[in-house]
């Protein structure tokens, strides 16, 4: 978001614009830092599988 504050700061004022801008650098950063959980995940279902009782 540093990056691209530059530009929100030298424009008007548009608070759609910094709205729009803000959720779109922010949901990418989300679904990467998600993507990285689910192999930990995956493993400790697959420990659990053969389990009566499922314990993360």
């Amino acid at each position: 978001m540093q990056f691209v504050a530059v530009n929100v700061l030298q424009a008007s004022f548009d608070p759609i614009r910094a709205l729009v801008l803000t959720l779109m650098v922010n949901t990418r950063r989300h679904i990467f830092d998600g993507i990285t959980m689910f192999r930990p995940l995956f493993v400790v279902l697959k420990e659990n599988a053969n389990k009566s009782t499922l314990t993360i």
